[in-house]
């Protein structure tokens, strides 16, 4: 797995090893408010890192996606854009 860049709480990047991951989980509920926090990250050493990234932009960013805040359209649909189908011929039913 290679690495990614994911952004910590206070806005710091975070350089993240694919392979040291061992699990992305949303915040508990019932935690004293502080910084905006969309997932948490595990780490094979036992270490946690809060993240501003939800738990699927993360696991998109793991398959190799685009992250959603780089596109501001679903990947591949670029050249969809102002393309229409063909017009399409009704035809009937034979009983």
């Amino acid at each position: 797995m290679a690495w990614f860049k994911l952004t910590a709480p206070n806005g710091d990047p975070v350089q993240v090893n694919g392979d040291q991951l061992v699990c992305i989980r949303v915040p508990l509920a019932g935690v004293p408010p502080g910084p905006p926090t969309q997932a948490i990250i595990e780490f094979t050493t036992g270490h946690t890192q809060a993240t501003l990234e939800t738990p699927d932009q993360i696991l998109d960013l793991i398959a190799g996606k685009t992250a959603p805040e780089e596109t501001a359209e679903p990947v591949g649909t670029a050249a969809l854009v102002g393309a229409t189908a063909p017009p399409r011929q009704a035809t009937r039913r034979k009983k």
